[in-house]
């Protein structure tokens, strides 16, 4: 639901990345997505510029969060497995 107020939404997924290739996992869904919204339109002139610097922000934006939640993952599975723990033989 949008109210009245907001001018603009901007959706964001947070896609599972593959540890290879480090792209998008095709074979996961994302993990979910990041909703943006603002009373006041983007600078800019014309629709055109405001589509496109709206979809330059949500790819940065999904793409980081994408390395941040990949990166979590992987240091949740080297701390299961006991990697590099202090105290663990290697």
């Amino acid at each position: 639901m949008i109210e009245p107020r907001q001018r603009w939404v901007l959706a964001c997924p947070v896609l599972q990345l593959d540890t290879l290739t480090n792209s998008h996992d095709l074979e996961h869904p994302p993990h979910g997505v990041i909703v943006f919204h603002g009373t006041q339109v983007p600078a800019g002139s014309g629709a055109p510029h405001r589509i496109q610097s709206s979809l330059n922000f949500a790819e940065q934006f999904a793409e980081q969060m994408s390395h941040v939640l990949n990166m979590l993952e992987l240091s949740s599975e080297t701390e299961e497995r006991g990697d590099g723990r202090p105290g663990d033989d290697i």
